[in-house]
């Protein structure tokens, strides 16, 4: 009988292991279902998770509700995947890290606690795809911004706009330039170079523009045109110019991007 009664309880022990395991095992799958897909690629409830740890990392995005992060979520990878069937050859991993650690000071400086532990691998890769998401934004900004009817206010707020020249005396020096035309990659620094070779005075300038509508109008016109380097001729006088637009956002990597449907065009 005794025997009988042991073998019961192993049996009964047995069981409820395997009841134990069947339970855990539905759960676990239950709570880490899919959420979407992209190209095949299944994001689950834990990558949701862990993009939510992610957010609350870079920024205070803890009252941020289900639906905003989910669809925050579904458009960085949707970049991604853009990105990864791209030719884009850019080095993101330095960029990536410099961002980590600049967050990682901040929040040291700022004493946040965290209520998980961090998973530095899962940070990294959210903040690179959200960078790169970024940085294709920019591109399709600054090369669409001439075919944009924009008030002056909004391409001002937008862009960045640093202007460099260089000015030379027109007098005898257009076979230099035609030289400086000539280079396979102009860069300020190289004519900088080449004019110091061939003893030709000039000097330079730097200046930021905060109203591209208050320059010359032969300037504004090219930087709306997308020009990165041009030459104007006024009176004796030659200026070559550089011109450096930057999307204007801060150092950080989150910016709220609006959109607005219309019927008509």
């Amino acid at each position: 009988m005794k025997n009988l009664l042991k073998i019961n309880k192993i049996y009964l022990r047995f069981f409820l292991i395997i009841l134990i395991i069947f339970y855990s095992n539905k759960i676990i799958s239950s709570e880490n279902r899919i959420l979407f897909k992209i190209n095949d690629k299944a994001f689950t409830s834990l990558d949701y998770e862990l993009r939510k740890r992610y957010l609350d990392f870079v920024g205070n995005n803890e009252k941020l509700s289900r639906e905003i992060v989910l669809e925050d979520f579904i458009s960085a990878n949707i970049f991604f995947e853009y990105y990864k069937n791209s030719n884009d050859n850019f080095n993101y991993d330095l960029k990536v890290k410099e961002i980590f650690d600049n967050i990682i000071n901040v929040n040291k400086k700022n004493n946040k606690k965290y209520n998980y532990k961090i998973n530095q691998e899962n940070i990294l890769l959210n903040i690179k795809i959200d960078f790169i998401r970024k940085s294709i934004l920019e591109r399709i900004l600054n090369s669409n911004v001439a075919n944009l009817n924009q008030e002056k206010e909004e391409i001002d707020l937008l862009y960045k706009f640093i202007i460099n020249y260089i000015n030379i005396q027109k007098d005898n020096n257009k076979e230099i330039i035609e030289e400086i035309l000539n280079l396979k990659n102009i860069q300020i620094d190289k004519i900088i170079s080449l004019l110091n070779n061939r003893n030709i005075e000039f000097f330079t300038k730097k200046k930021e523009i905060n109203d591209i509508y208050k320059i010359d109008n032969r300037i504004s016109k090219k930087i709306l045109e997308n020009e990165k380097f041009f030459i104007i001729e006024k009176n004796n006088k030659i200026s070559l110019i550089f011109v450096d637009k930057k999307f204007e956002t801060l150092d950080g990597l989150i910016a709220n991007i609006y959109s607005v449907r219309s019927n008509e065009e």
